[in-house]
């Protein structure tokens, strides 16, 4: 391929991140790689040529995408650290010549292999120099391409196929004599609703339909059935589909397999008049996370709490503190407060000097300001509030701040944060029922304040997140009946509330969730869903980050996520200002057993 000479004034080169790579083109002497250039599929459906280097003529690499994409590059450096030969690997295993230098490289200064990851196999973009020739050579990681499944049913009847799509929105399900007679897709692509075609049968009376709020939620599965029916074609007889959020469409048909995937985008299979007769789907692969860390479960010693679960921590330094919590029937509440080391990774028991909260607590919650923690509310088993109380973690003193009935309403199951000497109290649940209040008390005047609710609707909730981010707090979900699923922002400054339209791999609807701040991310992890409080199996997992700058969820789930627990405790740890954490303690599982396991999410 013969392609346009260009010199590139910039020592650095960066093409970003693609849908995948369909072509590359190199240029080569017998000592060092003097052009590459690569053609990009892009999210659209077209293509983008990113070129560096001077071309002339080249050796084209084909990549057969979507079904092959490059899974590595192996790169050998020679002594002035220059990129002297490279190979291209695929997910088929095939291997381009060795581009660069025909002889081996002596000396070698460096050899690097940069291979595929688990959760990003692909390699979707370049970056690194370039000189007289390559200098090096590094790549963005991301998705495998959608992959096509092969049909579940029979063989007759016509071919048909709908294509990838972004989202599935609306599927029509026609039913006939035999099972399935007919099926229609809707898709989305960016902002636009594309009609697929009629499969089999035109619909008729007996047509049903299932929407998926593709803004928030994406088809996951379907379940087919197939049989014979007296008949030599193999047809089907009866379809599922489930979303990522748990919604189940109807068993159409009459009650053998199903597909299940990140994301099902297309659709495509073999129908006739009656009767369809095959279907596949088409399923893409999750996004790579813009936040990315993994999940640590840590071995405690000392003093180790009890399993509890709605209990509050918050960090002083390298110590974390606990306070309260439900404990088991035999041990209902607990009022000790407990510290954890996290360099020795040791428990002990703090001693109780000044004014000790009088009675074990439930529902308590807690921030540090410096050296002090900030403790308010919580209610013991007949229903009796605690006040707002500090200690002082170099003294070991509490002193009552501000008793029952002299300070906000008496709650359990709140919020806290504080932005520099203000701590805040958002929601929670009152003797009278949820609330929407927020109120905050400055640690110098000693004295409280309550800022005026939102201009618009904005329900009453407890158990919900309230975290700060760059000087302003923001509430993520909570229940309130059941559980909800809105995020708002509060900024003190402006004194003015915004309602939060978020994006992307949303968390479902939940409540007593974990929550942490990594920057201008808000963390959620765990959970309790709708149904929560009447069904066994309803607590939920799911580790999830907001970007409160692009108002994006991302999902960041991998291997060692902790088991679904709701009511867990939960905190950020900063460590010498560099390593972020979440930590998560204590919950309940789904089967309602409690625990006291502590995880750590590196960041």
């Amino acid at each position: 391929m013969e392609l346009f000479t260009r010199k590139r004034a910039e020592l650095k080169f960066n093409d970003g991140r693609f849908e995948g790579i369909r072509r590359i083109w190199v240029r080569d002497d017998c000592m060092e790689i003097l052009y590459i250039g690569v053609e990009y599929g892009t999210a659209t459906g077209g293509t983008e040529l990113k070129q560096h280097g001077e071309s002339g003529t080249c050796e084209e690499f084909v990549i057969n995408y979507p079904d092959e994409y490059i899974t590595c590059i192996e790169c050998t450096y020679g002594i002035h650290l220059h990129l002297r030969q490279l190979v291209l690997v695929t997910s088929n295993g095939r291997r381009s010549r060795r581009f660069g230098s025909t002889v081996e490289v002596d000396p070698v200064a460096k050899s690097s292999q940069i291979t595929r990851r688990a959760d990003a196999p692909a390699i979707v973009g370049f970056h690194g120099r370039f000189g007289t020739g390559l200098v090096e050579l590094k790549a963005h990681f991301g998705p495998a391409p959608p992959r096509k499944e092969a049909a579940i049913g029979g063989v007759r009847g016509e071919e048909w196929d709908d294509g990838k799509h972004d989202s599935v929105a609306k599927i029509q399900v026609g039913r006939g004599m035999y099972g399935i007679a007919s099926l229609k897709f809707y898709y989305v692509d960016g902002t636009t609703v594309v009609h697929g075609e009629d499969h089999g049968m035109v619909p008729g009376l007996d047509t049903n339909e299932f929407e998926i709020a593709y803004e928030n939620d994406h088809l996951v599965s379907v379940d087919i059935y197939c049989s014979r029916m007296g008949n030599p074609e193999e047809h089907i007889t009866a379809l599922q589909f489930k979303t990522h959020s748990g919604q189940s469409s109807d068993l159409y048909g009459i009650p053998s397999t199903s597909f299940t995937g990140h994301k099902i985008v297309g659709f495509h299979g073999r129908s006739s008049d009656q009767k369809l007769h095959s279907l596949g789907v088409r399923v893409s692969f999750p996004p790579v996370p813009h936040l990315s860390g993994s999940w640590s479960k840590v071995t405690q010693k000392g003093e180790i709490p009890k399993p509890r679960c709605s209990n509050a921590i918050a960090m002083v330094g390298k110590k974390m503190y606990s306070f309260g919590g439900q404990l088991s029937s035999g041990h209902p509440m607990d009022k000790h407060l407990y510290i954890f080391d996290v360099p020795t990774r040791t428990w002990s028991r703090s001693p109780a000097r000044g004014d000790v909260p009088e009675f074990s607590c439930v529902g308590a919650s807690m921030v540090s300001v410096r050296s002090t923690l900030y403790v308010f509310g919580g209610k013991d088993h007949s229903g009796k509030y605690n006040g707002f109380h500090s200690f002082d973690t170099v003294t070991n003193q509490w002193e009552l701040l501000t008793p029952v009935g002299n300070g906000p309403r008496p709650r359990s199951f709140h919020s806290m944060a504080a932005i520099e000497d203000d701590v805040y109290v958002f929601g929670g649940l009152s003797a009278t029922g949820p609330l929407n209040t927020l109120e905050a008390y400055n640690i110098h005047s000693r004295t409280w304040k309550q800022w005026l609710p939102p201009g618009y609707p904005f329900a009453e909730r407890e158990r919900a997140g309230l975290k700060v981010v760059d000087g302003k707090l923001w509430v993520l979900y909570g229940f309130k009946g059941s559980e909800l699923d809105d995020v708002h922002c509060f900024d003190p400054n402006q004194e003015a509330w915004t309602e939060v339209n978020t994006i992307g791999e949303k968390p479902c609807p939940r409540s007593a969730f974990a929550s942490a701040v990594f920057g201008n991310y808000l963390m959620v992890f765990g959970g309790e869903t709708p149904s929560a409080r009447m069904e066994l199996d309803q607590k939920v997992g799911g580790t999830f980050s907001l970007d409160t700058e692009t108002n994006t969820w991302e999902r960041l789930d991998e291997k060692g996520t902790p088991s679904p627990r709701g009511s867990c405790a939960s905190t950020t740890y900063a460590l010498d200002g560099h390593e972020t954490a979440m930590i998560v303690f204590s919950g309940q599982f789904k089967t309602n057993l409690l625990t006291n396991e502590l995880y750590f999410y590196y960041y």
